[in-house]
């Protein structure tokens, strides 16, 4: 027997001759014939499309099911007398009497109960599932059924997907792509993850130094037009910042840099091909001019090991500076763009420390001679191990590389060695 003989049942002609009563339909053909209440015969689709909905049913067996339901719930609470009931009962009888007898159907025809109740149909008492059986959602769903005494979610009578359609995404192949953030990365800059620029230095073991009595130069005040404290100035020789304060010069004063923030502003952080991130300026640089203050969280030594041995164990990069006797600057969480200046042992740059008017001192990178725009900027780190940790590889590529940050030696004992 073929599949299709199985699903589909033949066709067969109405009794009597007569087509389908509905006025949109008039078939005369269908798999099984129904009776219509109003009299005739139906087909076996708009049989079931009344039945479920309703319609076209004369107002008189609609009154006559709702007058009927409103008696039955009233007789079950007990609200009616018993005169009332009586009378009911009485028209109960007399309508089961002259009630007249619906012929058999034939074996074509569809077993149909005499009454139309609005029972769900099997298929319309199925569940389906929206989600999965381990989802959220679901267990959502059964909250809102338990709860008593509230609005029930209504549905809508729209079909759910198809249960293939969960498979479809499973084998569905289509080619990776990146998240919107990664592709735009390098729109929104190349720092690294956490790391904030701060304005002054931060301090974690201690307080900011606050010292009222400043070191004051023997500058005579300028003429309008002349620049004060120049070369000859005295904090300018010990490498201490004048206070716009006490400088006998006031608004003159050349010696103020770091407090004015006379700083280059036109730098670039770019990616390198084998020393991660590096900065290059954009603009000519003149010989010892303040390029950038080197900033960060200003720490002892003590913490700076305990970071080594912690936050920092699986890092490649470390961003300590010395600061002052037993305390160093950590500029790897919060700083400047300093930090990303790389190690050369032939640098363009070299550091120089400031002693502030306060009594704190600032850290600057300054340019060892002309430097040129687009040229990368480098200083010697002169690095130095602590804690058991291995010297760093230089990748410099200068003529003058050492192999090695910050041991200035290795390369003559390797020279030595293999001779």
């Amino acid at each position: 027997m073929d599949c299709e003989s199985r699903l589909f049942k033949p066709l067969v002609p109405a009794p009597a001759g007569c087509e389908c009563s509905n006025s949109d339909c008039k078939v005369r053909t269908a798999s099984a014939w129904r009776k219509n209440p109003e009299g005739g015969w139906l087909c076996n689709a708009c049989g079931i499309f009344f039945k479920t909905r309703g319609f076209h049913r004369p107002l008189s067996v609609i009154m006559m099911n709702r007058t009927a339901k409103r008696r039955d719930t009233e007789l079950a609470k007990g609200n009616l007398t018993s005169k009332v009931r009586r009378k009911i009962r009485r028209k109960t009888k007399i309508k089961k009497k002259t009630s007249v007898e619906m012929p058999k159907s034939s074996p074509l025809e569809l077993e149909e109960p005499q009454t139309y109740n609005d029972e769900p149909l099997p298929w319309e008492q199925k569940e389906y599932l929206k989600c999965g059986l381990y989802s959220i959602d679901l267990k959502l769903n059964d909250h809102e059924k338990s709860l008593k005494g509230k609005d029930k979610v209504k549905t809508s009578e729209l079909f759910p997907l198809p249960i293939q359609y969960g498979q479809f995404l499973i084998t569905d192949q289509r080619n990776f792509c990146l998240p919107w953030d990664i592709m735009t990365a390098h729109k929104q800059g190349l720092l690294q993850r956490g790391f904030k620029m701060i304005k002054t230095n931060i301090f974690v073991d201690r307080k900011r130094k606050q010292d009222d009595e400043p070191i004051v130069c023997n500058c005579k005040p300028c003429d309008e037009g002349e620049i004060g404290c120049a070369e000859e100035c005295y904090n300018r020789v010990m490498f201490y910042e004048c206070s716009p304060k006490h400088c006998p010069c006031g608004e003159q004063c050349s010696n103020q840099r770091f407090q004015k923030k006379e700083s280059v502003k036109k730098v670039e952080v770019f990616k390198t091909k084998n020393r991660g991130f590096g900065l290059r300026t954009l603009v000519k640089i003149k010989e010892d001019q303040l390029i950038l203050e080197y900033r960060g969280e200003v720490i002892s030594k003590c913490t700076a090991r305990k970071r080594m041995e912690t936050k920092y164990l699986h890092r490649k990069s470390v961003y300590f500076l010395e600061y002052d006797k037993g305390e160093v600057v950590d500029g790897a969480v919060c700083g400047t763009l300093a930090r990303f200046i790389n190690h050369s042992c032939a640098p363009n740059c070299h550091i120089e420390k400031w002693r502030a008017p306060n009594g704190e001192h600032f850290i600057g990178v300054f340019a060892s001679y002309d430097i040129k725009p687009g040229t990368e900027l480098t200083y010697d780190y002169n690095f130095t191990t602590f804690g058991g940790a291995q010297e760093q590889k230089c990748f410099c590529g200068t003529p003058k590389c050492r192999g090695w940050i910050g041991v200035k030696h290795r390369s003559t004992s390797i020279n030595a060695r293999e001779n």
